[in-house]
């Protein structure tokens, strides 16, 4: 990780486990943030990512850049693992930070979360996906 919650913006390297082209393993419920922009840069593999009501594949190589008040989401669409970059305001950072301590990841308790850092969770995780997600990855 590059940056912090004083910076301007926070890089964070982040991997994840393969997934399922057949069924999505969100690995972030569908949400939107309504003051920052992000952006992801994929290193390794491969990201399905969810922007308004598109969906597209994006390659090693490629990129997204997420604009504020845009609903979305992203998931390893293959069994290989995916490693990417994010780019991102202090604010989703602290929300990453917040997720990762909470006891329990209720639907209340992570929608608290997203709301504290101005953002909105519009499809709770259990119901984007039957299957936990694995590691610690929740935006």
């Amino acid at each position: 990780m590059l940056g912090s919650p004083e910076a301007n913006f926070v890089v964070m390297e982040v991997q994840a486990e393969g997934g399922s082209q057949e069924t999505a393993h969100h690995l972030v419920p569908l949400h939107v943030h309504h003051k920052d922009d992000e952006a992801i840069f994929v290193l390794e593999g491969a990201l399905r990512i969810k922007l308004g009501s598109e969906e597209e594949t994006t390659p090693a190589g490629g990129g997204v850049f997420v604009q504020r008040g845009t609903p979305h989401t992203f998931w390893n669409p293959n069994p290989e693992p995916v490693r990417f970059l994010m780019v991102m305001a202090p604010r989703i950072f602290l929300l990453i930070q917040e997720l990762n301590i909470l006891p329990e990841h209720t639907p209340e308790a992570v929608a608290k979360v997203y709301e504290k850092c101005e953002s909105t969770v519009l499809e709770p995780l259990a119901a984007a996906s039957p299957a936990e997600p694995s590691g610690p990855i929740s935006l």
